[in-house]
């Protein structure tokens, strides 16, 4: 008869593996627990970087579990690489953005105006109070850095009325699935109109606040767009994202009621 021993299986491997695998449906709950409201931002961020840290753990315990494997012969590869395999999408989020830091100016702020950019109505219950601060003006100095990170970021002009104009953006803003907290539609062709929304991320849920004027310009209709962050100093650029998107499917909208191609 012959005895086989059994190889010890390492350790680190096996809580690398462990690790991970409960990092991953966490990081899923939390993500979908924001974007129901039943958690806030700031509890979302927290638990998001708990979970960052744990993934990065992971693949430093599979590492050192690699290495006691290749030199001492025990089991646990396979527990080893797949804690790895789960683990690297994980921390693929914050390297991701901290590349995009690189790419785009600190900033969260964002508006076709930079000398009077659109006034925020502030309602009382719309933005939390741990939210930042929604300034009134911009300094030169951010107009400057948004002028040199996102110079095709300008007022929009059309051909169209005022009254169409609002009725077109109203219904874009819909489209888009922006929620509308305030609706100021013109009172005649030489009165100007507004609106302001929230728009919300597709993954994680948060919500930015956003501020459309339409005004009248010398025979043509001006539109204006404010998009700010609620959260973090750095937006990676997805406030000027959001205008571009919008003024591209506004132009969209209005263009057959002009005649345009």
């Amino acid at each position: 008869m012959v005895t086989r021993l059994r190889r010890r299986t390492s350790r680190s491997a096996r809580w690398s593996l462990r690790l991970s695998r409960f990092a991953i449906p966490v990081y899923i709950l939390t993500a979908v627990f924001h974007q129901f409201g039943i958690i806030g931002a700031q509890t979302m961020l927290i638990l998001f970087a708990i979970i960052w840290i744990g993934a990065a753990f992971a693949i430093i315990l599979a590492v050192v579990g690699l290495l006691t494997i290749w030199s001492y012969g025990l089991d646990g590869a396979g527990r080893a690489l797949l804690g790895i395999a789960l683990s690297l999408p994980l921390i693929a989020v914050p390297l991701y953005f901290a590349g995009l830091t690189l790419l785009y100016p600190q900033m969260n702020d964002i508006s076709t105006n930079l000398t009077a950019p659109p006034a925020f109505i502030q309602l009382s219950g719309i933005r939390p109070s741990d939210a930042n601060q929604i300034v009134s003006g911009y300094t030169l100095e951010n107009a400057r850095i948004q002028g040199d990170a996102y110079p095709d970021i300008r007022p929009l002009y059309l051909g169209s009325s005022v009254e169409d104009t609002y009725a077109a953006v109203i219904l874009v803003v819909r489209d888009m699935g922006w929620r509308i907290v305030i609706e100021e539609p013109a009172i005649d062709s030489d009165s100007p109109a507004g609106i302001q929304a929230v728009a919300k991320t597709l993954l994680a849920g948060f919500e930015d606040d956003v501020i459309i004027s339409i005004s009248p310009d010398q025979g043509d209709t001006r539109i204006d767009v404010r998009s700010v962050s609620r959260y973090g100093r750095h937006d990676f650029g997805a406030n000027a994202a959001r205008i571009k998107g919008f003024l591209i499917a506004l132009q969209e909208q209005v263009a057959p009621s002009l005649g345009e191609s």
